[in-house]
């Protein structure tokens, strides 16, 4: 997948609101809404008309489709996820070992003035 870019220059969208939005899932609510207007009783009695069926069955194949790439995509994004935290991982343990060798430098410094 693309998108994501560097180091947040120029992003509309903070990264932790991104990632709250990632975890909105209304679109279920969408999906039990629209399954509600389906009368399965009905269809199992031979109650409903075949044109009714056809757009519960066309509903629902759709429904079942739409979940499944949305589902792949989650899964995506949890691996872009994973892969993003251990690089953020890699990068922490550079700026700590960085960090400690600035620390070393000034001591090294302020020993010299010292002496």
């Amino acid at each position: 997948g693309g998108g994501g870019g560097g180091g947040g220059g120029g992003s509309t969208v903070p990264l932790l609101q991104a990632l709250e939005r990632l975890t909105d899932d209304s679109s279920l609510d969408v999906v039990a809404a629209e399954r509600d207007k389906v009368d399965v009783v009905a269809i199992e009695r031979g109650e409903a008309a075949p044109a009714e069926v056809a757009a519960a069955t066309s509903l629902l194949a759709g429904q079942r489709k739409r979940l499944a790439t949305e589902l792949e995509q989650r899964r995506q994004l949890i691996l872009a996820l994973a892969a993003a935290c251990e690089a953020q991982h890699a990068c922490c343990a550079k700026l700590q070992a960085s960090a400690g060798e600035a620390e070393a430098l000034v001591a090294r410094i302020e020993a010299w003035q010292g002496a």
